[in-house]
């Protein structure tokens, strides 16, 4: 990462890197039950000014490319921030007399985070502010002093500083230095000059402010043409020079520093990782030695510590829940054996071992219970018997009403017997069969009127079973045949309307086509079906129109990125226009042109440049072949201007510089 990118050399040589501020992250607060809102992202924190003030802070707020939003932050300095997840904000942080600091915020996190748990505590932090010196160059506040970011192997957010107090106060030491020596330097020219001076100032600093966000984006060549521009304004100056020579070796020095930065804070991860992994499965014998290695690797960690605590708690309480639990699988198993006894000693050993458990009491309390329960059921089976063999007895003898009186009381005894409910409901069916065969045949009839021709079938073949040989309640069966068939056939008729109507809401155009014509062999020359089947037609056609013109889109936009990505700028314009023709509502083209546009404006500096410095030179050379040595030397100095590192055009300035001193030296003999 490029905020990583420390090693001697610069460190010796820190003015190289420009002036830079630092963020301090800390926690504020001890939060122990506030968690963060599901929907946002909590910042709380506070700004520290080195010089104490009454005016309020201001964080100008920028997400994900959108327009600067403006919070005041009190005056005790404290602020509060809900940031939505899945976007990068740009804050900075504004204070009167002070230098301003930038801070980005990314509250991306993997998806399979954001479904599982996105509750992250809310994150604190302290933004120190340093006093403004006036009259020195601010170009350095222009670039991110820190980062905010969601870390995988934490499973949290995190924190990282670009710079350090050291890089802090070096580089408002050069920077003070590099104003006095503009100022010094302005007090011995003309107020033209001065004017001129302003102006070249205000484009180096758009210049260095346009490099450092082209750098934090990763755009370096382009970064580099920007620092190039301004080192040509203002050669003496470091910042240029320093990000160019950054630039040069980035990828050499991200090697090496993320190296040694990286190894030991991997190695303590990855022990961390394999200790939760078996912490989180419970086996806590493997994890704790797992978290003393990952204190070898960070002395004094506390989650480590704090997790090898906790293990050995865990330990000792599992050690005794194991024992609790033996005794109360052996006291189970005895009360299942019906063993109470036995059982109600093992109770009483686990009750004096966890006291605080209610289990085994409740279990001693169920014991004695059944105790008494079995001594009631005994003599509760005695009286069951005997009620049941009276009955039994009345029944033989035809003794209805006296058999009905036994059973009854037999149930009472035990009510979840089937015996004597199976006996009382015979006697019953015997007495009310004649009745019920009148009352199903009513209420068959009743169902009819409702249309609920199965239940009405049912209840006539209920009828049947009383009376199998009845032939008029078999031909009503018949009759009732005759109308279900008539009601499925509407059934099914409404069935493929409304199948119709479902598939054409869901634009399956073909499949409700289908579904109305399955209605209309049913009920043929239905005009609502008609008109259906017409109205879906017509919707079809549409369909297979809108697919043609999405099909002609996406072709001129894979011929037109096919064309943008070999730089053929001209067709890939021309092929954008078409599709934008074609869909005028689609973002995508006008961005592509957009872009081309953007390309082929730079181009055209480019090549301009070369033209002018080209034209000087050629101009020179004709100076040169007439011996107008000083007019020559001028013109190779405005081509130099234009490429400082020309190494030509520095060899023809100094052959002019030799003639030139030779010539003196000729006059004065």
């Amino acid at each position: 990462m490029l905020s990583l990118y420390r090693n001697e050399t610069r460190m010796q040589k820190i003015g190289r890197f420009g002036v830079l501020f630092f963020l301090i992250f800390m926690f504020l607060f001890q939060f122990t039950s506030t968690g963060q809102n599901k929907k946002y992202f909590i910042i709380t924190g506070k700004i520290v000014p080195e010089v104490a003030t009454t005016q309020s802070g201001i964080i100008e707020m920028s997400k994900s490319g959108a327009p600067i939003t403006k919070i005041t932050i009190p005056k005790n300095g404290r602020f509060r921030l809900e940031l939505e997840y899945f976007n990068e904000y740009t804050l900075t942080f504004v204070l009167s007399e002070h230098f301003s600091k930038t801070i980005i915020v990314s509250t991306e996190i993997p998806q399979e985070v954001w479904e599982r748990d996105s509750d992250f505590p809310p994150f604190p932090m302290v933004v120190q502010l340093f006093k403004e010196i006036e009259g020195i160059d601010k170009s350095f506040t222009l670039k991110a002093s820190g980062k905010i970011f969601y870390g995988k192997q934490t499973d949290n957010f995190e924190k990282e500083s670009y710079f350090s107090d050291v890089q802090m106060a070096e580089q408002i030491q050069t920077a003070k230095a590099q104003t006095s020596q503009v100022t010094k330097e302005a007090q011995g020219i003309t107020k033209q000059e001065a004017q001129d001076l302003v102006v070249k100032q205000k484009n180096f600093d758009q210049l260095i402010k346009d490099a450092d966000v082209l750098f934090q984006r990763g755009e370096y060549q382009l970064a580099l043409i920007k620092y190039l521009e301004a080192k040509q304004l203002f050669p003496e100056r470091a910042y240029a020079s320093d990000r160019i020579a950054e630039l040069q070796d980035l990828v050499k020095a991200l090697e090496i520093t993320e190296r040694q930065r990286a190894e030991l804070e991997q190695k303590y991860k990855d022990a961390i990782a394999r200790a939760n992994g078996f912490f989180e499965q419970k086996t806590y014998v493997s994890a704790r030695p797992v978290y003393e290695e990952a204190l070898q690797y960070k002395p004094g960690d506390v989650f480590a510590n704090g997790r090898i605590q906790e293990i050995d708690q865990l330990l000792a309480m599992l050690e005794k829940q194991k024992q609790f639990n033996d005794l109360i699988a052996q006291a189970d198993n005895s009360y299942k054996s019906k063993n109470f006894d036995q059982a109600v000693t093992l109770y009483n050993q686990a009750k004096q071992l966890v006291p605080e458990k209610e289990y085994p009491q409740t279990q001693i309390d169920l014991i004695n219970q059944e105790k008494e329960k079995l001594a009631k059921l005994e003599q509760q089976d005695k009286e069951y018997q005997e009620a049941i063999q009276m009955a039994d007895q009345s029944l033989a003898a035809n003794d209805l009403q006296q058999a009905r009186l036994h059973y009854q009381n037999a149930l009472k005894l035990k009510a979840s017997e089937g015996y004597p409910k199976e006996k009382l409901d015979f006697i019953t069916e015997s007495e009310t069969n004649a009745t019920r065969f009148i009352e199903l045949q009513a209420n068959a009839e009743k169902e009819v009127v409702s249309l609920n021709y199965d239940e009405s079938i049912r209840l006539l073949n209920d009828a049947l079973k009383i009376k199998p040989r009845d032939a008029s309640v078999q031909k009503r069966i018949d009759d009732i045949q005759g109308l279900k068939k008539q009601q499925a056939v509407r059934e099914n008729f409404e069935v493929a309307i409304q199948s119709g109507d479902q598939q054409k809401g869901q634009q399956n155009y073909d499949r409700a086509i289908n579904f109305y014509r399955d209605a209309l062999k049913l009920i043929p020359n239905n005009e609502i079906v008609l008109g259906k089947i017409s109205e879906t037609e017509q919707l079809l056609a549409k369909e297979k129109q809108e697919k043609l013109l999405e099909g002609n889109y996406l072709a001129a936009i894979s011929k037109a990125d096919k064309s943008f990505n070999s730089e053929d700028y001209a067709d890939a314009r021309r092929l954008y226009s078409d599709a934008l023709t074609i869909k005028p509502n689609e973002a995508y083209p006008g961005e592509r042109i957009g872009k081309i546009d953007e390309i082929l404006a730079e181009k055209t500096k480019l090549q301009q440049i070369e033209t002018e410095f080209l034209a000087f030179v050629s101009k020179g050379d004709a100076s040169f072949s007439q011996k107008e040595y000083e007019s020559a030397r001028t013109s190779f100095s405005k081509a130099l201007d234009l490429k400082p590192n020309s190494a030509e055009v520095k060899t023809k300035i100094k052959n002019i510089d030799d003639i030139l001193l030779k010539l003196a030296d000729d006059k004065r003999k």
